[in-house]
């Protein structure tokens, strides 16, 4: 038997993992170029762009490889699941570094102040006075694509092995 796209086998589930993976990269890409452009990042936060950059180009290539090339042969599945289990790992390590970049960027240097000792009732902090960055959204997008990942990802091996 010959190789073929996943997306002959199982179409509608490759589709939806392709279009977070592409919504996922949009916002990795867009993390990537427009940090560089602040002036007033940690050294620490300039590695962790750094690493992104770095482990976002290996993603890249291996969801490339997945959707991308005639990797499905029934007859050998070892393959497909060997770049399941690296875009897997790859996942969690692009987990691990966006959310070091929130963390750094906003969770410790962002939060509000509480007026809480104030008279003036107007003045206390509420969830309607936040400023949402591009930098926040994109982050937290990112964040929330990651998350459901796996889980189609999980789908689409499974369909695809039976």
């Amino acid at each position: 038997m010959s190789n073929y796209m996943i997306y002959n086998i199982q179409p509608v589930l490759t589709s939806s993992a392709k279009l977070v993976v592409q919504e996922l990269n949009k916002n990795c890409s867009w993390i990537i170029n427009n940090f560089e452009n602040y002036t007033d990042i940690s050294d620490e936060l300039e590695d962790e762009l750094e690493k992104l950059n770095s482990i976002f180009n290996q993603w890249k290539n291996l969801t490339n490889q997945l959707f991308n090339k005639d990797i499905f042969n029934k007859d050998n599945l070892n393959n497909l699941e060997q770049l399941f289990d690296e875009i897997n790992i790859k996942l969690d390590v692009l987990s691990t570094s966006i959310f070091n970049i929130y963390d750094l960027a906003f969770f410790h240097s962002s939060l509000p102040e509480l007026y809480i000792f104030n008279d003036n009732k107007k003045n206390y902090f509420s969830p309607n006075d936040w400023k949402i960055s591009n930098e926040l959204k994109y982050l937290v997008l990112s964040l929330t694509y990651l998350k459901s990942l796996p889980d189609i990802f999980k789908e689409l091996i499974i369909t695809l092995l039976n």
